[in-house]
């Protein structure tokens, strides 16, 4: 009897220390969901026109004429967030085109 008492202990202390390790990893998952996702470095041509209010077509020969600087990661085109800056504190037309 004895025994199985020293296990019962032993298991509700294991339960104890079980359960204070899933509060803390629950507090750890709340706090980083809270958190502000970080601003994208880049996106692609379509968010880039959308961003700026062009059309998806304006946008590919802002970057092929290079008014737009682009970068190509993997086969996919990248627009910068801040060549997007760049451009519209440089640019001195009509975007509508």
């Amino acid at each position: 009897m004895v025994l199985v008492r020293r296990q019962a202990v032993a298991v509700e202390q294991a339960c104890a220390a079980l359960a204070r390790e899933v509060a803390a990893l629950v507090d750890l998952v709340t706090e980083l969901a809270e958190r502000p996702a970080p601003a994208p470095l880049s996106v692609s041509v379509e968010k880039a026109a959308r961003l700026i209010g062009v059309g998806r077509s304006t946008m590919f020969t802002l970057v092929h004429s290079g008014d737009v600087r682009s970068v190509r990661v993997r086969g996919r085109r990248l627009v910068p967030i801040r060549a997007l800056e760049e451009f519209l504190e440089n640019y001195d037309g009509d975007l509508s085109g």
